[in-house]
């Protein structure tokens, strides 16, 4: 049963594209005002690629909704350092400051509601988002598992939060980096798919999103994701940007806002 779904899901109909740089980004791809749009990166040291950062997004920053980043590594008395005008930041840190970390950054035109969501085999940070001037509300998720921290109970834990009251009736972005590969057929990937599936999700960033040079070889994976439930799925475009500041590249999407987001049916296995 494992692999049918497997297969279903990898025929969905939301496939991301690629684009080799944000110069080839902003001339092909249509990142309407209109619609809610995010944008992902795990930058590796939010202190060492900041300023770099800034420079790719500021060209379409006034078309931006929603800007998360992990592994920032720093700590919650740093946030304060890192600023975007026309946006509140949300952050989940580590302690010590010493890796990990979420940051995420929302146009201050919404009302956004911490959702306690915690996790203890992934860092989590959860938001409500509602536009003030539309009846659009939508759940971010922002997850970022180390690769030590164990992949079956952090499955495990993803099931109960999507299937949980406050969640499993409403659109939701699950986005980050979570560290298991849905380019790799192993039965950590069918569990982690087939739990997504039969909560509704399914994940649209398609193709490898990180780059890694090791022992002389060339390693890609697709451990980056944005597992979306919506509405109408042909509503939303995802895309992946091959430009690193680190080892992975920018991943997002856009999604047509409804004026009927709020609440919805989950269908399960529609397409079985």
């Amino acid at each position: 049963m494992a692999t049918s779904i497997l297969n279903n899901v990898s025929h969905k109909k939301v496939k991301s594209r690629n684009y080799e740089n944000f110069e080839n980004f902003q001339k092909n791809f249509e990142l309407s005002e209109r619609n809610f749009n995010t944008i992902h990166l795990n930058i590796r040291s939010l202190k060492k690629y900041w300023l770099e950062l800034l420079v790719y997004l500021d060209p379409i920053l006034p078309c931006l909704d929603v800007i998360t980043i992990t592994e920032i590594k720093i700590s919650e008395d740093e946030t304060p350092c890192f600023q975007i005008k026309d946006f509140n930041q949300f952050s989940r840190c580590r302690y010590s400051g010493n890796g990990g970390g979420i940051l995420v950054f929302i146009r201050d035109n919404y009302i956004v509601n911490k959702l306690f969501c915690e996790m203890t085999y992934a860092e989590h940070l959860c938001l409500q988002i509602e536009d003030m001037f539309s009846p659009f509300s939508i759940i971010l998720s922002n997850i970022y598992r180390p690769p030590h921290k164990n992949k079956s109970r952090f499955i495990e834990e993803l099931d109960i939060f999507l299937s949980s009251s406050n969640v499993r009736n409403k659109c939701i972005l699950v986005l980050g980096d979570v560290n298991i590969d849905t380019k790799s057929k192993t039965n950590d990937t069918n569990s982690y798919v087939n739990t997504l599936y039969s909560n509704g999700l399914h994940n649209v960033i398609t193709d490898f999103t990180r780059e890694e040079v090791s022992d002389g070889h060339l390693t890609t994976t697709c451990i980056d994701h944005i597992n979306a439930k919506v509405k109408e799925w042909h509503s939303i475009k995802s895309f992946i940007i091959k430009t690193k500041l680190a080892d992975h590249y920018f991943i997002g999407c856009s999604l047509r806002k409804s004026n009927d987001t709020s609440e919805l049916s989950i269908l399960k296995n529609k397409d079985r």
